[in-house]
């Protein structure tokens, strides 16, 4: 059983910072005992040696030490409170990721997490991170920071995390290959906890911020169990809150489930409930720790799932929880838009969904991606294929070819880009194989101006129906469509 929100917290927490220099209680000792020297000599000289006693103070002063921690450096220790979002970075960065912060001597610099990058800037006291996502409320979010001793460290409201420094082997491997990705295989067992990669930047921010106290975690207020669904608009997103459940968890633990009805109402932005939604949980005027049991909750999976314009999909998310305690609160936010949705639950009496919710049902027709040319310049499908697993899963294996014709050297392909692939209009999760081809790492890669190269994405595949693959603009917005190609599903 693994934390969803630790898992993505990894990528943003992962600020390996530390600086170097000479610590200043040594030197203020050494100056103090030099000037009292100094002093004793001149009180058994005579007056006429008052100048070379000046000149002494002077030459054992404390030196003005200026910190600068410009470098490569990678998480090394992260402590956090119970249910802080933080505690999967732990978790990822154990199965053998690195996480990595890049300081340039210019006061810029970057976090980089697998595939998530994340721009930075930084001064002597503090770093500095905006969001990467274009849209309402961006926002920047400072983390504070001190350094001693050659090690850099960030405490804040739910974590705290220490950096060092790379080697000049770790920094010559960094520099030559990047943020390495993990092997298939691992790539595999936690690819349900980081849902698509395409925004994981986006979603460490946010990650970030809400350990850092700028989440907004006021004490939710006291209330009685609703009745009913609620309803309530968090920007483009509207929530219909249709129940909960009390289930056991795998370990005997009691869960509350939430199940709630997204609604995306943009008109040509696919949008997932994680990239977007803060929910947070209180019963007895205590956090509850969120848990994530897949078996038991399979609709906690459809949280990382975009939704297309005009669709619903049903997420749920589960916390540890006392059946016996008093009514559970929860709060709704939006990391877009203003406002908040709360709604109450009572343990004793949970009310589930009225019906079971069914993706497919509902018919979609993709005209958000009329008109969208299948290829440009820049980008077209190369290839595309369908291939079963070993474990008998069937995926969607996409080729595509990228020029960087930005006229700029050190371009990557997701600096200004992303994919997803839809099918009945929700989206299908990201697929790490086993034996992935190089070309899965290429969307990183920093390219010359001009150059060409493949960029390879695979899908799991949920029904039948067509699949639409988009290839989006980041830059922009709402993150328009570029290029689309419906795509008939064959086994």
């Amino acid at each position: 059983m693994k934390k969803m929100t630790s898992i993505l917290l990894i990528l943003s927490l992962m600020l390996g910072l530390t600086a170097c220099g000479s610590t200043g209680a040594a030197s203020s000792t050494s100056a103090e005992t030099a000037q009292s020297e100094a002093v004793a000599e001149d009180a058994a000289e005579p007056a006429g040696n008052e100048p070379a006693e000046e000149t002494a103070i002077a030459e054992e002063a404390e030196p003005d030490v200026t910190i600068n921690p410009a470098g490569g450096y990678k998480l090394t220790k992260l402590t956090t409170e119970n249910g802080s979002d933080l505690e999967a970075v732990s978790t990822v960065v154990g199965m053998g990721a690195n996480y990595y912060l890049i300081l340039e001597e210019e006061g810029t610099g970057k976090m980089n997490f697998l595939e998530a990058e994340i721009p930075l800037t930084w001064d002597e006291s503090s770093l500095t991170i905006e969001s990467t996502r274009q849209g309402q409320n961006v926002r920047s979010l400072k983390l504070p920071y001190t350094y001693a001793d050659g090690l850099l460290k960030i405490d804040t409201r739910a974590y705290s995390m220490e950096f060092t420094s790379l080697t000049d082997t770790e920094l010559a491997d960094y520099s030559l290959n990047g943020a390495a990705s993990l092997p298939g295989m691992l790539k595999k067992a936690i690819s349900p906890l980081l849902g698509n990669l395409d925004d994981l930047a986006s979603t460490l921010f946010f990650l970030l911020a809400a350990g850092a106290g700028d989440g907004g975690r006021e004490p939710i207020p006291e209330g009685k169990p609703s009745k009913g669904i609620v309803n309530g608009r968090l920007g483009d997103l509207e929530i219909n809150i249709v129940g909960t459940a009390h289930k056991k968890g795998d370990e005997d633990n009691d869960l509350l489930v939430i199940y709630f009805d997204v609604t995306n109402h943009s008109e040509s932005e696919v949008i997932s409930t994680w990239g977007q939604v803060n929910i947070d949980t209180m019963q007895d005027g205590e956090w509850l720790e969120e848990v994530y049991d897949y078996e038991m909750v399979p609709e906690a999976l459809s949280y990382n799932l975009g939704i297309a314009p005009g669709m619903t999909l049903r997420c749920a998310e589960s916390y540890q929880f006392d059946p016996e305690g008093g009514v559970a609160g929860f709060r709704f936010t939006s990391r877009y838009a203003d406002g908040s949705i709360l709604y109450y639950a009572d343990p004793a009496n949970p009310v589930a969904p009225a019906k079971p919710f069914v993706i497919g049902a509902e018919p979609w027709s993709a005209s958000f991606l009329k008109g969208v040319p299948e290829e440009n310049k820049d980008l077209r499908l190369e290839s595309v294929d369908f291939i079963t697993d070993e474990d008998g899963q069937l995926v969607l294996e996409v080729y595509l070819h990228y020029v960087n014709s930005t006229g700029t050297d050190g371009k990557t392909f997701f600096d200004d880009h992303g994919t997803y692939a839809l099918q009945d209009g929700i989206g299908l999760a990201y697929y790490y194989g086993m034996n992935a081809p190089e070309e899965q790492g290429n969307g990183t890669r920093e390219l010359a101006a001009g150059e060409e190269i493949l960029v390879y994405r695979s899908y799991l595949v949920r029904t039948d129906s067509p699949v639409a693959f988009v290839v989006f603009n980041d830059s922009t917005e709402q993150r328009l469509p570029e290029i689309a190609k419906i795509i008939e599903v064959v086994k």
